[in-house]
């Protein structure tokens, strides 16, 4: 595509952008399963130790989740352009 005119850029970017959706499905996943496993853990010592104070799920995930999905997004933009500056020299 270089031979014909493309930028560096115009190569470079859809990997770019699979690596933040990658980055971002990836992230995603373990949230929502971490959430569920959250869940039950909580019912659970609610139901059987009720002494133990136990913060609910809402206001731990609000703040967790968007930090570990901003996280996972932005490891998977930064893996994409190492990859990237390594395998594409354009």
């Amino acid at each position: 595509m270089k031979f014909v005119g493309a930028t560096d850029w115009f190569i470079r970017w859809p990997f770019f952008i699979e690596g933040l959706v990658l980055g971002l499905i990836g992230s995603m996943i373990p949230v929502a399963g971490l959430y569920i496993a959250y869940n039950y853990v909580v019912e659970w010592v609610y139901v059987n130790v009720p002494f133990l104070p136990v913060v609910p799920a809402p206001v731990v995930f609000n703040y967790l989740a968007k930090t570990l999905i901003s996280l996972g997004t932005v490891i998977g933009a930064l893996g994409s352009s190492f990859s990237l500056r390594k395998f594409l020299r354009v």
